[in-house]
């Protein structure tokens, strides 16, 4: 489970996968599956120091 986590969030990081679709029709169509990857990675971190710009800061998702 945690590979394929690791997995779906380099894929969303890279712009391989998305969250959200266009659906062709005016509106949107939410991909279920990544939408629980993403989630799923935010039960399984815990919360860290991200030292940034114009001071440090929480977060569970590492900076870029």
């Amino acid at each position: 489970t945690g590979a394929a986590i690791a997995a779906a969030m380099t894929g969303l990081e890279s712009g391989e996968h998305r969250v959200a679709e266009p659906d062709g029709a005016g509106g949107w169509r939410v991909n279920e599956w990544l939408k629980k990857a993403v989630l799923l990675y935010f039960r399984s971190h815990d919360m860290a120091l991200i030292d940034g710009l114009p001071a440090p800061f929480w977060d569970k998702v590492p900076a870029r």
